[in-house]
Protein backbone atom coordinates (compact mmCIF):
# COMPACT_ATOMS: atom_id res chain seq x y z
CA UNK A 1 0.00 0.00 0.00
CA UNK A 2 1.38 3.49 -0.65
CA UNK A 3 1.60 6.12 1.34
CA UNK A 4 0.48 8.89 -0.72
CA UNK A 5 1.90 12.53 -0.62
CA UNK A 6 1.04 16.04 -2.77
CA UNK A 7 4.19 18.15 -3.64
CA UNK A 8 3.08 21.57 -3.75
CA UNK A 9 4.69 24.82 -5.33
CA UNK A 10 3.15 27.61 -3.21
CA UNK A 11 3.69 30.69 -5.45
CA UNK A 12 3.24 33.85 -4.01
CA UNK A 13 3.83 36.40 -6.33
CA UNK A 14 1.17 35.83 -8.24
CA UNK A 15 -2.03 37.57 -7.23
CA UNK A 16 -3.98 35.59 -6.22
CA UNK A 17 -1.70 32.78 -5.15
CA UNK A 18 -1.36 29.55 -6.97
CA UNK A 19 -0.35 26.01 -5.77
CA UNK A 20 1.06 23.87 -8.73
CA UNK A 21 1.03 20.22 -7.26
CA UNK A 22 2.60 16.63 -8.36
CA UNK A 23 0.90 13.18 -6.88
CA UNK A 24 3.35 10.80 -5.40
CA UNK A 25 2.32 7.45 -4.66
CA UNK A 26 4.91 5.39 -2.38
CA UNK A 27 7.02 6.46 0.37
CA UNK A 28 5.81 9.76 0.96
CA UNK A 29 6.95 9.67 4.63
CA UNK A 30 8.87 12.70 6.20
CA UNK A 31 11.80 9.87 6.00
CA UNK A 32 11.73 9.23 2.67
CA UNK A 33 10.08 11.53 0.66
CA UNK A 34 10.32 14.80 2.92
CA UNK A 35 14.58 13.96 3.27
CA UNK A 36 14.56 13.78 -0.64
CA UNK A 37 12.61 16.71 -0.97
CA UNK A 38 14.84 18.79 1.72
CA UNK A 39 18.41 17.05 0.45
CA UNK A 40 18.17 17.16 -3.63
CA UNK A 41 14.88 19.84 -4.10
CA UNK A 42 16.01 22.72 -2.04
CA UNK A 43 16.36 25.73 -3.70
CA UNK A 44 13.27 27.31 -5.49
CA UNK A 45 14.24 26.26 -9.17
CA UNK A 46 14.14 22.69 -8.16
CA UNK A 47 10.97 22.75 -5.63
CA UNK A 48 9.22 24.48 -8.78
CA UNK A 49 10.85 21.91 -10.87
CA UNK A 50 9.63 18.75 -9.03
CA UNK A 51 5.76 20.34 -7.71
CA UNK A 52 5.52 20.51 -12.03
CA UNK A 53 6.05 16.53 -12.48
CA UNK A 54 2.18 15.99 -12.41
CA UNK A 55 3.01 12.52 -11.33
CA UNK A 56 5.65 10.41 -9.24
CA UNK A 57 5.27 7.12 -8.27
CA UNK A 58 8.22 6.89 -5.90
CA UNK A 59 10.97 9.12 -4.96
CA UNK A 60 14.17 7.85 -3.41
CA UNK A 61 15.28 9.83 -0.58
CA UNK A 62 18.96 8.41 -0.59
CA UNK A 63 19.52 9.78 -4.00
CA UNK A 64 16.68 12.05 -5.54
CA UNK A 65 15.86 10.33 -8.30
CA UNK A 66 12.43 9.39 -8.95
CA UNK A 67 10.22 7.38 -11.02
CA UNK A 68 6.38 7.53 -12.91
CA UNK A 69 4.64 4.56 -14.07
CA UNK A 70 1.79 7.57 -15.08
CA UNK A 71 2.11 10.37 -17.27
CA UNK A 72 0.19 13.18 -15.98
CA UNK A 73 0.03 17.42 -15.63
CA UNK A 74 0.86 19.08 -12.83
CA UNK A 75 -2.07 20.62 -11.14
CA UNK A 76 -2.60 24.34 -11.09
CA UNK A 77 -5.36 26.59 -9.26
CA UNK A 78 -5.70 29.69 -8.54
CA UNK A 79 -5.96 30.36 -4.66
CA UNK A 80 -8.42 32.58 -3.30
CA UNK A 81 -7.60 36.06 -2.02
CA UNK A 82 -8.27 35.51 1.62
CA UNK A 83 -5.81 33.60 3.56
CA UNK A 84 -8.12 31.59 5.50
CA UNK A 85 -10.09 30.38 2.19
CA UNK A 86 -6.52 29.78 0.28
CA UNK A 87 -5.61 27.82 3.52
CA UNK A 88 -8.52 25.41 3.17
CA UNK A 89 -7.96 24.82 -0.82
CA UNK A 90 -4.69 23.89 -0.12
CA UNK A 91 -6.04 21.18 2.66
CA UNK A 92 -8.96 20.04 -0.06
CA UNK A 93 -6.28 19.66 -2.42
CA UNK A 94 -3.68 17.87 -0.43
CA UNK A 95 -7.14 15.23 0.48
CA UNK A 96 -8.68 15.43 -2.71
CA UNK A 97 -5.38 12.94 -3.46
CA UNK A 98 -5.76 10.81 -0.64
CA UNK A 99 -2.42 12.33 0.52
CA UNK A 100 -1.25 11.33 4.03
CA UNK A 101 1.48 14.28 3.56
CA UNK A 102 1.65 17.56 2.07
CA UNK A 103 5.22 18.81 1.21
CA UNK A 104 4.35 22.49 -0.12
CA UNK A 105 7.59 24.79 -0.74
CA UNK A 106 7.04 29.01 -0.31
CA UNK A 107 9.63 30.50 -1.87
CA UNK A 108 9.23 33.95 0.26
CA UNK A 109 10.76 31.86 2.99
CA UNK A 110 12.34 29.57 0.85
CA UNK A 111 11.92 25.95 2.93
CA UNK A 112 9.50 22.85 2.49
CA UNK A 113 6.89 22.88 5.00
CA UNK A 114 4.97 19.35 5.61
CA UNK A 115 1.15 19.30 6.65
CA UNK A 116 0.39 15.52 8.01
CA UNK A 117 -3.19 14.42 7.11
CA UNK A 118 -5.44 14.00 10.25
CA UNK A 119 -8.58 15.36 8.72
CA UNK A 120 -9.30 18.99 7.08
CA UNK A 121 -9.81 20.73 10.71
CA UNK A 122 -5.87 19.75 11.31
CA UNK A 123 -4.61 20.88 7.87
CA UNK A 124 -6.49 23.82 7.82
CA UNK A 125 -4.74 24.73 11.61
CA UNK A 126 -0.93 23.42 10.39
CA UNK A 127 -1.56 25.40 7.16
CA UNK A 128 -2.59 28.17 8.95
CA UNK A 129 1.00 27.87 11.64
CA UNK A 130 2.94 26.98 8.40
CA UNK A 131 2.28 30.51 6.40
CA UNK A 132 0.89 32.94 9.22
CA UNK A 133 4.16 34.82 7.74
CA UNK A 134 1.89 35.29 4.87
CA UNK A 135 -0.61 37.05 6.16
CA UNK A 136 2.14 39.47 8.32
CA UNK A 137 4.12 40.26 4.98
CA UNK A 138 4.21 41.04 1.48
CA UNK A 139 0.42 39.59 0.84
CA UNK A 140 -1.05 41.84 3.64
CA UNK A 141 -2.77 44.34 0.65
CA UNK A 142 -3.59 41.02 -1.22
CA UNK A 143 -5.17 38.92 1.72
CA UNK A 144 -7.71 40.29 4.17
CA UNK A 145 -7.54 38.18 7.10
CA UNK A 146 -10.29 37.85 9.30
CA UNK A 147 -9.41 38.16 12.63
CA UNK A 148 -12.60 37.53 14.97
CA UNK A 149 -12.92 34.02 13.10
CA UNK A 150 -10.71 31.64 14.64
CA UNK A 151 -12.48 27.92 13.91
CA UNK A 152 -13.52 27.28 10.40
CA UNK A 153 -16.59 25.16 10.29
CA UNK A 154 -17.69 21.83 9.05
CA UNK A 155 -19.84 23.66 7.06
CA UNK A 156 -17.73 25.43 5.61
CA UNK A 157 -15.24 23.42 4.64
CA UNK A 158 -17.28 20.75 2.95
CA UNK A 159 -19.23 24.01 0.64
CA UNK A 160 -15.69 24.80 -0.13
CA UNK A 161 -14.88 20.75 -0.77
CA UNK A 162 -18.18 20.83 -2.79
CA UNK A 163 -17.33 23.60 -5.06
CA UNK A 164 -13.84 22.57 -6.06
CA UNK A 165 -15.02 19.14 -6.89
CA UNK A 166 -17.59 20.72 -9.43
CA UNK A 167 -14.90 22.75 -10.73
CA UNK A 168 -12.78 20.24 -11.11
CA UNK A 169 -15.50 18.34 -12.89
CA UNK A 170 -16.04 21.33 -15.31
CA UNK A 171 -19.55 21.97 -13.87
CA UNK A 172 -18.75 25.42 -13.18
CA UNK A 173 -16.19 27.87 -13.69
Amino acid sequence: MGTRALIGYLDTSAKPMTLTSTYNHFDGYPSNLGKGLRTFYNDDERAKEIANVGYISFLDGATGEWEAKNKEQATTIRLNSEFIEAMIEIASEIDSVGADYGYIWCPSDDRWHMVENDGMNSMIQQLEEEFGHLNQSEVDEAYHVDDTKEVVTKEEVDELFVHQMKYKAGIIK
